[in-house]
């Protein structure tokens, strides 16, 4: 098993080397995902922001879908991480069928090397050993945002978190897509204060 980040953008190099690999790609609701981007960038020192990692983040949705058209359902599994934690037997049953191996129950507790594991979260108060986390609505992180950063990130991922199955249709997300001129002039406006402060910061 390799698990890289980012090794959808790979898939074609990987399968000329391990012919026949199957490949599983987990998504997240963008709106979650770029919250603990937020946090790891912050905790990191990264200098990124909501936008690039919505750019990103499209890039890697758009690649699964690309992949899963190439290879079909047979080698390219695509699984919703809000699924995997709110229904994680029904999940896990349907990989175990994709890579042709039988279901456990050791598979429903999270270990490393036979003993249970820490739950991977950005947030302290989330990491609970042996168990898999029970998932959160996206509106719930949607404070940790600015408005002008959901409208941003609403606007560029809508169609693919709707195409991939994800609620932003719902009124309380769906109000926040703007129209595209719109949002770049507002992204360009925030880069361009950035800019000023960090220009003012160095004189």
């Amino acid at each position: 098993v390799e698990k890289t980040p980012h090794n959808e953008l790979k898939a074609k190099l990987l399968d000329s080397h391990f012919p026949g690999a199957k490949f599983i790609q987990i998504l997240r609701d963008p709106l979650e995902n770029i919250v603990s981007l937020n946090k790891l960038s912050s905790i990191r020192k990264w200098k990124s922001t909501p936008d690039q990692h919505a750019a990103t983040i499209q890039r890697l949705f758009r690649a699964g879908e690309k992949n899963r058209r190439r290879y079909g359902d047979d080698r390219y599994h695509i699984v919703r991480y809000e699924d995997l934690v709110s229904s994680p037997e029904k999940e896990l049953r349907a990989i175990c069928r994709f890579l042709g191996i039988p279901f456990h129950e050791i598979l429903l507790k999270p270990t490393e090397n036979c003993r249970p594991a820490i739950s991977n979260s950005m947030f302290a108060e989330r990491r609970i050993k042996g168990a898999i986390l029970k998932s959160q609505p996206a509106e719930s992180h949607m404070n940790q945002l600015s408005s002008e950063e959901i409208d941003s990130i609403v606007t560029m991922l809508y169609k693919d978190a709707v195409g991939l199955g994800y609620k932003w249709d719902l009124p309380e997300i769906a109000c926040h897509r703007k129209g595209r001129l719109r949002v770049s002039v507002q992204n360009a406006s925030r880069r361009l204060g950035r800019k000023i402060a960090r220009a003012m910061n160095r004189s």
